[in-house]
């Protein structure tokens, strides 16, 4: 028998966000750095998507910073 997959759930920053939220409070705040780049590549993300479809280079633009904010890390010096 095939195995079920589970439903398709829209991919959005809200989405993303709610299940940020839903990881245990001493979990996500374990690695405070982490938290606040999670939190602050959503809001990118969250501006991309609230911008009209036809500004394709601001949505673009906005994504893009988002996604770098997640996947910055700090130097051996603790700088960004």
């Amino acid at each position: 028998m095939a195995k079920q997959r589970p439903p398709k759930r829209e991919l959005s920053a809200a989405t993303l966000r709610t299940d940020f939220k839903a990881i245990p409070s001493d979990l996500r705040t374990a690695s405070q750095p982490f938290a606040i780049r999670v939190w602050r590549g959503l809001s990118w993300l969250e501006r991309a998507q609230s911008m009209p479809s036809d500004d394709v280079e601001g949505r673009f633009i906005s994504a893009w910073i988002g996604f770098n904010a997640i996947d910055g890390r700090a130097d051996e010096i603790g700088h960004p």
